[in-house]
């Protein structure tokens, strides 16, 4: 984390000796884990939460996500399964994961849906038009497709721009080249410095154009080649400008809604392994799997509001972190249910907590249903109690956020 160029905003001199500390504890308590000084880890742990000074923000949730899950270790009976040993295919993960990304929503899905559209357009264009080398239809579109519209727009700006630039230089070099090896030798130093160069730059595609050039030239005229290579380039441009316009749009502004709308919908699924917990083992994995899918959207999130400063900026990054607060003790809350520290009789308690956070999912819970879920928790055990009333608090908190959140 501290080598993360992501982070270093946020990385002031407090908050590195702050993850120091944690990772010198974490070393010295992965040697004591399941002996009878995982007692004294715990109380170290709750040592270094009470002494914690370093400000609000992601780097203190992270630390302290941890710190509280190793006060709660003591507590953890020694199983004698996690329900998969890694040697087969995890069916529920994966399911899982087919699920999030089988909405209209998910980004995955709608790129998917655009870029085949594209391509089967394309190929349908290139097996349609009566020349030759026509496959460059679909290969350019290909290159021209982006995930964003953004992104394709500046694609169809610097591709062009870069093609005409390398058709120019084959124009003037291609006749300067004596004969087959000096044309190969050309070739191979512009592909070269084509893979030496960045993708969507301006510069990107005068290499790669003066490589397939030099290559088509050797079987057709110089001058049709580039013609040829104009003209699949444009017809590209206009095959993928039709699609983005017509019939996928995905402008950033969109994506960040669906991105908004995925880390709540995120949110539900980690309650409902909550709910199958109570009655019965659930797999780790899982879980592993929404929070490292949260974790994603957050960045893709907040890269946006950073991209895009706005008067909700400040406030729509102050809810991110109430929702990073709140999957952070959905974490503590899954892993408590897995310690058993939630007794049979208190259940109903908790699929009442569930069933009112999943009745209306934009915002989680309403404010009318607050003073009742208050007044019907009466939970034995502390240290679950702790966590849902933090959760709770933190709910409450980001319904004050509802009018800048995208919904």
């Amino acid at each position: 984390m501290i080598s993360d160029y992501e982070w270093h905003p946020e990385l002031d001199a407090a908050r590195r000796a702050e993850l120091r500390k944690l990772s010198e504890y974490l070393a010295e308590a992965a040697k004591h884990i399941g002996t009878p000084k995982q007692e004294e880890l715990a109380v170290d742990a709750q040592a270094m939460l009470d002494g914690m000074a370093i400000p609000e923000g992601r780097v203190r949730i992270f630390i302290r996500s941890i710190l509280h899950i190793m006060t709660l270790i003591p507590y953890a009976s020694i199983e004698s399964g996690d329900g998969w040993d890694g040697k087969r295919v995890n069916w529920a993960g994966l399911w899982h994961e087919i699920a999030v990304r089988s909405t209209f929503e998910s980004f995955e899905m709608r790129h998917a849906l655009r870029l085949a559209l594209v391509l089967a357009a394309g190929g349908i264009i290139s097996y349609l038009v009566p020349l030759t080398h026509s496959y460059w239809i679909p290969l350019n579109a290909f290159l021209l497709l982006q995930p964003s519209n953004e992104d394709s727009s500046y694609r169809m700006m610097t591709r062009p721009i870069g093609t005409f630039i390398g058709c120019l230089i084959e124009f003037f070099v291609y006749p300067l080249l004596p004969g087959l090896w000096p044309r190969i030798a050309f070739a191979l130093l512009m592909i070269s410095l084509m893979y030496c160069s960045v993708p969507g730059t301006w510069y990107h595609p005068v290499f790669s154009t003066c490589y397939a050039l030099t290559m088509a030239s050797m079987t057709l005229g110089g001058t049709t080649a580039i013609a040829l290579r104009m003209l699949y380039l444009m017809m590209a441009v206009a095959l993928v400008f039709v699609v983005n316009r017509f019939f996928f749009p995905m402008r950033k502004e969109g994506q960040f809604r669906y991105t908004i709308k995925a880390m709540f919908r995120l949110h539900n699924s980690y309650w409902n392994i909550i709910r199958s917990g109570l009655r019965k083992e659930t797999d780790f994995s899982i879980s592993t799997d929404i929070l490292s899918d949260f974790h994603m959207y957050y960045e893709d999130a907040a890269s946006y509001i950073a991209e895009h400063p706005a008067g909700d900026s400040a406030r729509l990054r102050e809810a991110l972190l109430v929702l990073w607060h709140m999957f952070s003790e959905l974490e503590q809350i899954h892993y408590l249910v897995r310690i058993k520290s939630i007794e049979k009789e208190e259940n109903g308690q908790i699929y009442d907590l569930i069933t009112a956070i999943q009745k209306d999912l934009y915002p989680i819970i309403r404010y009318e249903d607050f003073p009742s879920l208050r007044a019907e928790l009466h939970l034995h055990r502390r240290d679950i109690a702790y966590v849902i009333g933090e959760y709770l608090r933190n709910a409450e908190r980001l319904l004050g956020y509802r009018d800048c959140i995208p919904f």
